[in-house]
């Protein structure tokens, strides 16, 4: 059964999808409680712009993987939900991955994207903490938790996150942009006054 699992891998990777899926299939008939078949099966699926299917299989890898592993596979499963257009199952599947996986960044930072694009801004923000607190140099992070505190009016802690970034980037002109923004923001009623007279 491995034989079939590392050519249907390696078929994969070179761009023989068809030919891939047929060696998980017969990893599959030989072995019908390989979370691993089923996992790769759904990896080649998502190569091909077969959601469904891969949706499919990614469930009944989760059905039959040993739950030290399932972290990775509700990871899987929720990009898939996302490229569905199911944002809700996403959020839902990245919170079960990070049960497994706490300190694992990905699910988090896909998860406060989600969030934001929902307008919940306090989740959002909870996470690009997380992500900021597990990985302390991710800049992006910074920008997007000062892009929500922007958003929400909490300049203030905008400001702070463009100090964290231009700690770790000092020539980055894109958060001395944004921060030279909120900086002015307040003083844009006075320079009105002052131009009219």
């Amino acid at each position: 059964m491995l034989a079939f699992l590392w050519r249907g891998q390696a078929r994969a990777l070179t761009g023989d999808h068809a030919a891939a899926l047929k060696d998980y299939a017969a990893a599959i008939h030989l072995n019908p409680r390989s979370a691993t078949a089923f996992a790769f099966r759904a990896q080649t699926r998502v190569m091909m712009d077969e959601a469904v299917p891969a949706l499919a299989d990614l469930d009944q890898a989760l059905v039959l993987a040993d739950p030290s592993r399932a972290g990775q596979l509700y990871f899987a499963r929720s990009r898939v939900h996302e490229g569905l257009g199911d944002p809700e199952a996403a959020v839902r599947d990245y919170g079960e991955a990070l049960a497994s996986a706490p300190r694992n960044v990905d699910p988090w930072r896909s998860r406060a994207g989600l969030h934001r694009a929902a307008r919940r801004y306090d989740e959002a923000i909870s996470d690009y903490t997380r992500v900021i607190e597990l990985a302390p140099e991710d800049t992006e992070s910074l920008y997007a938790r000062a892009g929500l505190y922007r958003e929400i009016g909490a300049s203030h802690l905008a400001i702070k996150d463009y100090n964290q970034v231009l700690e770790q980037q000092p020539g980055s002109p894109k958060a001395h942009a944004q921060r030279g923004y909120l900086y002015l923001l307040p003083l844009i009623p006075v320079i009105i006054v002052l131009l009219l007279g």
